[in-house]
C-alpha cells in the first residue's frame, strides 16, 4: 500500500504550494488529496489547466523518483477540459 506524500512547489507568483497526493488504485493515477499556498487552503479547480499540467508533471516525477517506478497512466489536461 502506498500512503500519501507531500510535495513542496515554489511557484513564481504565489509562494510555496504544499500538495498532499497519493496513488489511486481505483483510477491508477495520482490524486491530489489536499493543497495550500503559504498555509492558506487552495483547491485544484482554482488552478488553470496549464498550472494543473505543470503540477501533475512535477508530482509524477516526484512519485517515480521516490518509488522507483514508471507511471503509465499520466494526467492529461485535454481530457479534463473535454469532461468539463
Amino acid at each position: 500500500m502506498i500512503g500519501t506524500r507531500l510535495y513542496y512547489w515554489t511557484t513564481k507568483a504565489s509562494g510555496v504550494m504544499t500538495v498532499e497526493y497519493t496513488f489511486s488504485n481505483v483510477t491508477n493515477k495520482l490524486v491530489v488529496v489536499d493543497m495550500s499556498i503559504e498555509g492558506k487552503y487552495h483547491r485544484w479547480n482554482w488552478m488553470s489547466y496549464e498550472g494543473r499540467t505543470t503540477l501533475m508533471a512535477l508530482l509524477e516525477e516526484d512519485f517515480e523518483q521516490f518509488y522507483g517506478v514508471t507511471l503509465t497512466n499520466r494526467y492529461d489536461a485535454e481530457v479534463e477540459k473535454l469532461a468539463a
